[in-house]
């Protein structure tokens, strides 16, 4: 990864919303959620297929390896975002 951190930004962000109390009536402004990181959501896809993809021959046994090969994938995939 390169010296500059980068998590992608929000895989699924919501915007910023007015809601309208009906309990209090009022409105107020409701901030964004912005959920799990683009990286954390490309891991996840990335640890999906990694363990979808395990035979009786071939199976992670080491998690931390797993989970680890899941964001180099996920590094890589930003990175090719960029070019």
């Amino acid at each position: 990864m390169s010296e500059e951190f980068n998590d992608g930004g929000p895989a699924f962000p919501v915007a910023d919303t007015v809601v309208e109390d009906k309990i209090y009536h009022g409105s107020y402004n409701e901030a964004g959620h912005p959920g799990m990181s683009l990286r954390d959501y490309f891991a996840a896809k990335a640890m999906q297929g990694e363990l979808s993809s395990q035979t009786d021959e071939s199976v992670w046994t080491r998690t931390d390896g797993l989970a680890r090969r899941a964001y180099v994938i996920a590094d890589a995939m930003l990175k090719a975002r960029k070019s």
